[in-house]
């Protein structure tokens, strides 16, 4: 086995519903990168890194080294089962300020990767899983147990979208982290990837990647994309296939238009206009 201390880490935040999935499958394939599912190693970090300051035995310094010991090593442990040097760690919460703090701690000049996509192309994704699983996808459950008063007098899919963009919520959240991609003492570490780009040119996107990582790139086979996990979505989303890729690169053809309502079109369309980045 690697020896755990020996792992490269690079990260990879961006947008839900905008190829993440079939990235990391991809980069997978190279015998050197373990690029797996969504993890929550950077909320056990953040414990680490900041809650670990209110505990009585760090302010008394009585085991410091131990503490420090023990954020050192603690995503190297994490993944020391996985027999690659080269870690991809998925979170979307890497592009916020507290993920790039903590992605400093494990790689001095941290890069991430950011994968986009137009937000009525992820509403509309969004919306048509929601109406394949209407009995147990989280975006109901969730409109049901808020105070969310549109529920009582918009359509439900109008709703959904309402939800899905509410203020503070997870999209909201994930949309705030991109605004670090525009200041300036964030630049080079992050590498954005258009859903578009990836599924119309996906060789030179991913050897874009190859060059940001500053690594040696490798031939990948596109024409046989699989995954190396299965995520239990129904204990967590109730949504069995969100995370289900094709096994060749083929651009979904849901059209946002005749799945959300002008209402809805109108209100999101310029939500990432802030980022100046052109047609997504």
């Amino acid at each position: 086995m690697t020896d755990s201390s020996h792992k490269t880490f690079f990260f990879m935040g961006g947008l839900p519903r905008s190829g993440g999935t079939l990235l990391s499958a991809i980069l997978n394939q190279n015998p050197s990168i373990y690029a797996g599912g969504q993890t929550d190693l950077i909320d056990l970090m953040v414990l680490l890194n900041f809650d670990v300051k209110q505990l009585e035995s760090y302010k008394t310094k009585v085991r410091e080294k131990g503490f420090e010991n023990a954020k050192n090593q603690f995503a190297h442990n994490f993944y020391a089962d996985i027999e690659k040097p080269i870690i991809i760690e998925r979170n979307r919460g890497w592009g916020g300020v507290n993920g790039i703090h903590i992605a400093k701690t494990l790689n001095q000049t941290p890069k991430i990767i950011v994968p986009i996509r137009s937000i009525l192309d992820i509403l509309a994704s969004f919306v048509t899983l929601a109406n394949k699983y209407p009995n147990t996808n989280y975006i109901d459950n969730g409109i049901s147990n808020a105070d969310f008063p549109s529920k009582f007098y918009r359509p439900l899919d109008d709703v959904r979208c309402d939800y899905l963009m509410r203020p503070t919520g997870s999209l909201d959240c994930e949309i705030m982290h991109l605004y670090n991609l525009t200041k300036p003492e964030y630049k080079g570490i992050f590498h954005i990837v258009k859903y578009n780009d990836l599924i119309t040119s996906p060789e030179e996107t991913v050897t874009s990647i190859y060059k940001f990582l500053e690594i040696e790139s490798y031939s990948h086979d596109l024409s046989n994309i699989t995954k190396s996990y299965q995520e239990d979505e129904m204990a967590t989303t109730g949504i069995p296939s969100m995370h289900q890729i094709r096994n060749t690169i083929d651009k979904s053809k849901t059209d946002y238009t005749k799945i959300l309502s002008p209402y809805v079109i109108n209100k999101y369309a310029n939500a990432l206009d802030f980022l100046d980045l052109g047609h997504l």
